[in-house]
């Protein structure tokens, strides 16, 4: 390869959010959630069932990892319990959400 050649076509600029989402075992689960969050009103919360307490705990430590990393604390919230057996995660906004 001579001096004058690149490796790469083209660079551009672009804004970081348009950037496409590193893909995770978590990350499209991320994504879904955050689209949900947009389209519930505040007055309401998802229910999510899970089979196992191990894998809704891993499911809520992820989101909450990545939720701060993007949006910062106090954006979403969450309650881990089991009732008759299931195993449920709520999430409803927080105070910081949408700020």
């Amino acid at each position: 390869m001579s001096k004058n050649e690149r490796t790469y076509m083209m660079i551009r600029e672009i804004d970081r959010n348009k950037m496409p989402p590193k893909n995770g075992k978590w990350a499209a689960f991320y994504r879904e959630i955050m689209l949900r969050m947009e389209r519930t009103p505040p007055s309401k919360a998802l229910e999510l069932i899970f089979e196992d307490w191990d894998t809704a705990t891993l499911a809520r430590n992820a989101l909450l990892q990545r939720v701060y990393k993007a949006h910062g604390g106090g954006t979403l919230r969450t309650r881990l319990q089991s009732l008759d057996g299931q195993i449920l995660l709520y999430i409803w906004r927080g105070p910081n959400y949408g700020k």
